[in-house]
């Protein structure tokens, strides 16, 4: 389903903005693509006659699609803990992020598990230089 706090693009790579997902019943999604206003199913295929794939299906987009692999993050658990620096290692099957054990990188990380964390951010400028 086609959520308003969730980040989406079309199947092609085009920018998208969800102005609403309760228009109706058959298409219940508005969304804005290049300056266009389209509708969509619920589950975000293109609303037309023919029912097959099309490059106008909304794909959503991960959160963290511009990490790569050992990018210096913060991390946390939650809001009442304080961030701590680590190197990006992915995300899980279920969409969340993971960073190296124990500071380390991909090249250093050979026999330790990977850590799970609610919340994952690039770091500051400040952050970064201390």
């Amino acid at each position: 389903m086609i959520s308003m706090d969730k980040t989406y693009k079309t199947r092609d790579g085009c920018d998208v903005r969800i102005a609403c997902v309760n228009a109706g019943s058959n298409a219940p999604v508005v969304a804005v693509v290049n300056d266009e206003t389209m509708v969509y199913a619920a589950d975000g295929r293109f609303f037309s006659a023919i029912q097959r794939e099309s490059v106008w299906d909304l794909i959503e987009v991960s959160p963290f699609a511009d990490f790569k692999i050992d990018d210096p993050v913060m991390v946390r658990d939650s809001d009442g803990h304080a961030w701590q620096p680590r190197y990006f290692a992915g995300i899980n099957p279920i969409g969340t992020p993971q960073t190296f054990s124990f500071g380390n990188t991909k090249w250093t990380n050979k026999d330790s598990a990977l850590m799970q964390w609610q919340q994952c951010r690039h770091p500051t400028a400040e952050e970064l230089a201390s």
